[in-house]
C-alpha cells in the first residue's frame, strides 16, 4: 500500500533525498553528466510537487494561477541568495 503512493507526503521527501544523495554521490564519482541528470530529475520533481500542491489548494469554483508555482520557486531562491549573501 505504501508503495502505490510513492510521491506522497514523506515518501515524496524520502524520494528526493534519496535523489539528492545519488547526485552528490555521481558528482562525487566525478559522473557530471550523470549529476545533471539527477539534478534535473530532482528540479522537475519539486516543480510538479508545486504545482500539485497549488491545485489542491485552490478552492471550488477558483481559477488555477498557473504561473504561480514558478513565481514562488523565483522568490525561494531570491531568498536563498539574501540568506547566503548575509551569512547564514
Amino acid at each position: 500500500a505504501e508503495e502505490a503512493k510513492p510521491f506522497v507526503g514523506s515518501n515524496f521527501q524520502a524520494a528526493l533525498k534519496d535523489l539528492e544523495g545519488k547526485m552528490r554521490e555521481a558528482a562525487a564519482n566525478l559522473e557530471f553528466e550523470e549529476a545533471a541528470r539527477l539534478r534535473d530529475e530532482i528540479k522537475k520533481m519539486k516543480l510538479l510537487d508545486l504545482e500539485f500542491a497549488n491545485e489542491a489548494l485552490t478552492g471550488a469554483g477558483e481559477e488555477v494561477d498557473k504561473s504561480a508555482p514558478k513565481r514562488w520557486r523565483k522568490e525561494a531562491a531570491a531568498e536563498k541568495a539574501e540568506a547566503f549573501r548575509k551569512g547564514r
